[in-house]
């Protein structure tokens, strides 16, 4: 759901920017799904590499000691 809204966001931004522009045609709808199937690609090889550093589980002792021992100070952190 999040990355639909954050899909949406970028459309809005993208299609804002491109009528201001004067842009028009196929070329600006190939252009954006391109640049989305790009982010997503990246985001998902990055989330791979995660899983796959933690071995495909996020393991609640490992969350404490990246956050020096605290599970508080490590989940604010996180952002």
């Amino acid at each position: 759901m999040v990355d639909l809204s954050l899909v949406g966001l970028l459309a809005s931004l993208w299609f804002f920017v491109a009528d201001k522009l004067n842009k028009y045609g196929l070329t600006i709808y190939y252009s954006f799904t391109g640049i989305v199937v790009f982010l997503a690609g990246i985001w998902l090889s990055l989330k791979f590499k995660v899983l796959s550093y933690f071995n495909d589980t996020v393991n609640l002792q490992i969350i404490r000691n990246l956050g020096g021992g605290s599970f508080k100070g490590s989940l604010a952190l996180c952002q």
